[in-house]
């Protein structure tokens, strides 16, 4: 069966987007590559698709884990300088939600790389 240039492009971007699908649902790296090269990619080829889509959704989770970590360090101070001002008790609640937010950021930090 002959495949258009189109129809490989098309079989590609979907390869990548399952690709993609799976390491975002946090699957296993090495488990994602043999997926690749079980639907005909070579080692060499699955190997940097995966670090390429490993790099794109790293810079994404750094971008939300950043944004967080900045939110949270904003919320506890806010809430420190009000408890500091007022002493209320939802300036207290202020400071938990800033210290949960952080930590949601600092979970969300990237943490894996494809053994070659």
């Amino acid at each position: 069966m002959y495949m258009h240039n189109t129809d490989n492009v098309m079989v590609e971007d979907q390869l990548y987007n399952q690709a993609m699908y799976m390491i975002r649902k946090r699957e296993n790296p090495e488990s994602v590559k043999i997926f690749l090269i079980e639907k005909g990619l070579n080692e060499e080829d699955a190997y940097i698709i995966l670090n390429d889509i490993i790099d794109t959704v790293n810079r994404d989770n750094m971008k939300t884990a950043k944004r967080n970590i900045f939110l949270g360090c904003l919320v506890c101070a806010l809430g420190a300088f009000i408890t500091i001002t007022a002493h209320t008790v939802v300036t207290s609640l202020l400071i938990l939600a800033g210290i949960a937010q952080f930590i949601i950021g600092l979970t969300q930090l990237p943490r894996n790389k494809v053994d070659s």
